[in-house]
């Protein structure tokens, strides 16, 4: 998705304050979709949690996001891997992603380098 600089700034301003975005109905698992694919979005733009504009958003987005992941690794595992690789993506600190390395620890998840990272989350974000 090619969204360009205007179009990210329009993604962050769909955020809600809690730092997620809203799914279709609500569900955690439709609001957690809706903020990975996002997140995703905005990773492909160059929009990380370093990011010297949108940073700090980007950050309050996966630190809103991880404690959703835990009901999700049984219940809805394909949904709960790609929120957790988006969040490994754009988490660029260390502190923010050792949240999300500790969580993947306790899942099996395991990270490659950022571009097997990157295929295999762009690969759970695709339509059945």
């Amino acid at each position: 998705m090619d969204l360009g600089v205007d179009g990210g700034a329009s993604l962050l301003q769909r955020q809600l304050a809690t730092g997620l975005w809203a799914g279709a109905t609500g569900s955690t698992d439709d609001t957690v979709r809706a903020t990975a694919t996002a997140l995703l979005a905005l990773f492909d733009e160059g929009i990380t949690t370093a990011h010297a504009v949108y940073g700090a958003q980007v950050k309050k987005a996966v630190e809103a996001l991880l404690p959703l992941l835990s009901g999700l690794a049984a219940s809805a595992p394909r949904l709960f891997e790609l929120a957790l690789r988006v969040t490994w993506l754009v988490a660029t600190g260390p502190r923010t992603r050792r949240l999300v390395t500790d969580l993947a620890a306790t899942s099996g998840v395991s990270f490659g380098d950022e571009a097997a990272t990157k295929a295999r989350a762009d690969e759970l974000a695709a339509p059945p």
